[in-house]
């Protein structure tokens, strides 16, 4: 992750230039090759299953998926570009005004430092920026001003399950 790059002192707050930074669209985990033998034999056991019991279309569908899960595994995290400024986030050019925003959580594990925005939209998931080992006091701070933070939440359920299996 490229270095943050923290607005500049101005004599008018308000009109303080954005906070922006880079950071991996997603943590990537290592996978050896035991971990795509695993994911490819529960594959075929399971279709064989839906075979065994004449579930064709079911068998199919975990054939499909087994097939999309080893070739997403093996995708490479994109940079994504931030901005943060008084009025909201601009993730890859989408902005994410503050006023949609209830609030923000942290958390820190061995695989990185990430914050999550809990948006006013109802069915919609956090949004999470992944700062790798970069240290999120800086941001944190920054956003501090205008989103409340939540410091009792951590990692979402989400994460938990991808660190868990190395997705």
């Amino acid at each position: 992750m490229d270095d943050i790059k923290m607005p500049e002192k101005s004599e008018h707050p308000e009109k303080s230039k954005d906070l922006t930074f880079e950071a991996d669209e997603f943590i990537e985990y290592k996978k050896n090759a035991g971990w795509y033998v695993i994911v490819i034999l529960l594959g075929l056991l399971i279709s064989g299953f839906f075979v065994w019991y004449k579930q064709y279309s079911g068998a199919a569908v975990v054939v499909v998926g087994t097939i999309v899960l080893v070739t997403q595994a093996k995708s490479k995290p994109k940079k994504n570009q931030y901005s943060i400024d008084s009025e909201g986030i601009t993730i890859n050019q989408k902005r994410h005004p503050f006023n949609e925003m209830k609030l923000f959580w942290t958390s820190i594990s061995t695989e990185g430092n990430n914050i999550y925005f809990k948006t006013t939209k109802r069915f919609s998931i956090p949004i999470t920026i992944h700062l790798g080992n970069a240290d999120p006091k800086p941001i944190v701070d920054y956003i501090r001003k205008y989103v409340p933070e939540d410091e009792k939440m951590g990692e979402t359920t989400s994460d938990k399950i991808s660190r868990l299996f190395k997705f």
